[in-house]
């Protein structure tokens, strides 16, 4: 059994395209039975060393092959997701001007 802080620290590979999909950041889980629905693992795009996007991957809980000692394997290429509410940096710089 692991706790999330121990997880959050495991780096999650995929084993179909060995790609490093990078660190859990955030944790689902149903509130009625309390089992872990997936992950949330932003994606690190960057642009002159600032990270740029505010995408994220979702990786359901049952993708996960195995748990290792510092890596999580996962079988499937994740779904990336935007956040939906959340507004990009020139909409707010604009928004101040209105």
């Amino acid at each position: 059994m692991y706790r999330f802080s121990e997880l959050r620290c495991k780096e999650i590979i995929n084993s179909k395209t060995g790609a490093r999909m990078g660190f859990a950041e955030d944790v689902f889980f149903d509130l009625q039975n309390g089992k872990i629905l997936s992950f949330s693992v932003p994606v690190a795009t960057r642009f002159m060393g600032f990270l740029i996007s505010r995408d994220y991957y979702m990786i359901p809980f049952e993708d996960i092959e195995r748990i290792g000692d510092d890596v999580i394997i996962i079988s499937s290429t994740p779904q990336r997701c935007s956040p939906k509410n959340d507004r990009g940096f020139w909409e707010k710089f604009l928004s101040w001007f209105k």
